[in-house]
């Protein structure tokens, strides 16, 4: 038989040789390389000239069978760099599903794949699989009987969706082709593989697709929480009365997919996933339409009101227990409405402004919360989350989180004084040492509003005692972003009155564990009209150096000492027990005398 008559065949059989082959090929080499691999000894049997290529389909299958049983001993690279293919399904949950087949022998898959997509009868499928070298074929059949799935519910290799590799030490190193044009390229040599009529030819299917489908979103397994070790957003199961809507997740899906009306919080990327992510939420808040879905880095709240759409996306790929506890879903002006994490057992509601006040329980419905008001005109009041996790996770743990506009809110914790001489580590916002200074702070914290800020740590690093009467601390504020930046502001606690600002060092890791030495200086103006500079530093600091517009002075640390009128703080070097020096930060406006420091 001529050769041409051959690759006519394989171009007819080419979508179910396919098919055979992805069911034959390991599971451990993950989907991309199974489906390179399937397309790969598909598109090699062309060139073979021997007679029985062609004979009959059933020796067509054997060939590839056996070629793709043998796939995962062979180290030829088949990978295309810059870019990876997923292939694509309509089933509402694919992952379940093709889980059935990882967990039988690829043989076991091949005799399902012949029955079930390539339509050969028992006898035929014994003769495809003995001739690939398979023994026992019956009890091979006999185990593939007992896999109950419609083939048109799993993943097929010969619909597959192209997507670039988000590797950014490769993209240096291997300049990958604008996407488009690879989609063109490989769509166009998928239809030229077959030099037979393309209008009669059964392999439409194979040609490479450069949009997806809708497909159904994964989900994490009931009481998840309960078993892992990994307390974030790959351990919330699905909530919501439209969770089970496979309409609405094709919606979502699909929009992202189209990239229109798509936000972000601050680096974060807004290209939809290769796969569908993982379902957290789906139902109805005032009045629209909430989807919230979480890709394994990033969190997506899809919102449907009036006709219109939005996603909104914010990193969370460092989530821990608190971090990965709230998700906001609607923001009105009665307040903003949380999805609690599964292992939450208690939502209350407290003014971060009031530091004696009282928690108020917050009513929570099947994980959604009741709203929550931001704060009062002028910030008599800033109100924050208290939630309580549950004892089989963590034994009476409670934290804060505070709503700055992302998706996730704030974790906020308090780290005081050292005791002793020795450092502490930071805590909850539940003493009343941590509520009294976090009072100070809290109408402070929109200053950081849709910055996609994970963390603020209020560290109280010195106190000192004012020349007048009464003390006053020192406190650094982290501020660290979901993006890995952070920045620290330093401030003064008077005993009365709000917190005064001195300085603030952006892009640094200034006050977090990676850096725990800061100093600070600053002017101000006493009840008596006099001006003073004071100064301080971390435990490990043993001197400072202040400079002024009239020179430098060495003082020691902390220090209150009076100014004369004009005098203008420069500069501050802190001087460490170990002999290193580093720069502090002094302010405000570089801290004139005279000029009124509240």
């Amino acid at each position: 038989m001529r050769r041409g008559h051959a690759e006519n065949l394989v171009g007819e059989l080419y979508d179910e040789l396919v098919y055979v082959a992805y069911q034959a090929t390991p599971v451990r080499l993950g989907r991309h390389r199974r489906v390179l691999v399937a397309h790969a000894v598909v598109q090699r049997l062309p060139r073979r000239r021997e007679r029985s290529v062609a004979q009959l389909p059933a020796e067509l299958f054997s060939l590839v069978v056996k070629a793709a049983l043998s796939a995962g001993e062979s180290r030829q690279r088949v990978r295309i760099r810059g870019l990876r293919f997923f292939p694509m399904t309509d089933a509402p949950e694919p992952l379940q599903l093709e889980e059935t087949l990882h967990r039988v022998p690829p043989e076991v898959r091949v005799a399902w794949a012949l029955r079930q997509r390539a339509g050969f009868d028992d006898d035929a499928v014994r003769r495809i699989l003995g001739a690939a070298g398979v023994a026992d074929t019956t009890a091979v059949l006999s185990a593939a009987g007992h896999i109950a799935l419609p083939p048109d519910q799993l993943f097929d290799p010969c619909a597959v969706k192209l997507a670039p590799e988000w590797n950014r030490s490769r993209s240096r190193l291997v300049p990958a082709l604008p996407l488009v044009l690879i989609a063109t390229c490989l769509a166009a040599w998928a239809v030229l593989h077959d030099p037979a009529d393309v209008a009669t030819s059964r392999a439409t299917g194979s040609s490479v697709q450069s949009q997806t489908v809708a497909a159904g979103f994964k989900a994490a397994p009931a009481n998840l929480w309960r078993r892992t070790s990994k307390l974030d957003f790959g351990a919330w199961s699905p909530r919501g009365e439209l969770a089970r809507d496979a309409q609405v997740q094709s919606r979502v899906w699909q929009f992202w997919q189209q990239g229109k009306q798509v936000t972000t919080a601050t680096g974060t990327s807004p290209l939809a996933p290769a796969e569908p992510p993982a379902l957290l939420y789906a139902g109805r808040v005032a009045g629209a339409v909430v989807v919230v879905v979480y890709d394994g880095t990033r969190i997506g709240r899809y919102t449907e009101s009036g006709g219109a759409r939005s996603l909104r996306l914010d990193r969370v790929d460092s989530a821990d227990l608190m971090t990965s506890a709230a998700i906001a879903v609607s923001r009105t002006p009665q307040g903003t409405r949380y999805v609690l994490a599964p292992w939450i057992a208690a939502a209350a509601v407290r003014d971060l402004a009031a530091p004696a006040g009282v928690s108020r329980p917050l009513e929570v419905d099947a994980g959604l919360t009741a709203a929550v008001p931001g704060g009062s005109a002028g910030c008599r009041s800033r109100f924050v989350l208290e939630l309580r996790s549950s004892p089989a996770v963590a034994e009476k743990h409670a934290f804060v989180l505070a709503d700055l506009g992302d998706l996730i809110p704030a974790h906020l914790t308090y780290m005081p004084l050292p005791g002793d001489g020795t450092a502490r580590s930071p805590r909850e916002v539940l003493s009343a040492e941590a509520r009294s200074s976090w009072a100070l702070h809290a109408c402070s914290l929109d200053g950081w509003h849709d910055a996609g800020t994970r963390l603020i740590n209020n560290w109280a690093f010195a106190e000192q005692q004012l020349p007048t009467g009464g003390t006053a601390r020192w406190s650094c504020l982290r501020v660290d972003a979901w993006s890995g930046q952070g920045l620290a502001t330093v401030r003064l606690e008077p005993p009365s009155g709000p917190a005064v600002p001195v300085g603030t060092a952006a892009g640094t890791s200034a006050c977090s564990r990676f850096s725990q030495n800061i100093a600070a200086a600053t002017v101000w103006r006493a009840p008596t009209r006099q001006s003073y500079v004071l100064a301080a530093g971390s435990r490990h600091v043993t001197g400072l150096v202040l400079r002024t517009n009239r020179g430098r002075r060495v003082i020691t640390t902390p220090v209150a000492a009076p100014l004369v009128p004009g005098t203008i703080v420069t500069g501050l070097q802190a001087r460490l027990a170990n002999g290193k020096t580093f720069e502090g930060l002094t302010g405000p406006a570089g801290g004139r005398s005279g000029a009124g420091s509240r």
